[in-house]
């Protein structure tokens, strides 16, 4: 089921990035593709899961060939790249280095933030002067990592009451 669930929703991301121009939006969804990615990788093969964000992003630049400029070819280009990297950077840490999920989600995202930030904001010198360029990247930053970081916190927190209920069902069958 959530495997059904999962690219759905990660086409609905992606699609929503190239539709809304308001950066905490924005940034929201890029950290949401990026969970459902590694969420993705998690379950899947590495190759199914990059076939399918790449999938994602052919549909979203098809339904929005209308608008292609500039400004959509780096998003779209930032958003392809940021998840290629999150996928295998996701991967290195959760198989090589054998990180919980919350932890190669949260190292993987940060990163990818930050790099997600400085493609959009190459594809954006051609809109607006270095100063607001830089701004926009500062501010694109702060929001993607306080969103990981919020994320990180649910995650442990929906584990931790797992982990509790599993405790509480056991010691009361008992």
């Amino acid at each position: 089921m959530l495997s059904q669930i999962l690219p759905v929703l990660l086409f609905g991301c992606i699609l929503g990035l190239n539709i809304t121009n308001k950066l905490i939006v924005c940034s929201f969804l890029f950290i949401l593709s990026v969970l459902i990615t590694n969420l993705m990788a998690k379950l899947y093969h590495t190759a199914n899961t990059l076939s399918i964000a790449m999938l994602c992003v052919l549909g979203s630049l098809a339904l929005n060939w209308y608008n292609i400029n500039i400004l959509f070819i780096g998003s779209s280009a930032a958003i392809t790249i940021s998840l290629f990297c999150s996928t295998n950077l996701f991967n290195i840490l959760d198989k090589k280095f054998a990180l919980s999920f919350p932890i190669s989600n949260l190292i993987s995202s940060a990163i990818v933030a930050i790099i997600d930030s400085i493609i959009v904001s190459v594809a954006l010198l051609n809109k607006f002067q270095i100063n607001k360029v830089v701004e926009i990247c500062i501010k694109d930053c702060v929001f993607k990592l306080s969103y990981v970081s919020v994320i990180t916190i649910c995650i442990y927190a929906i584990l931790y009451f797992i982990e509790h209920l599993r405790k509480t069902n056991v010691a009361s069958k008992a």
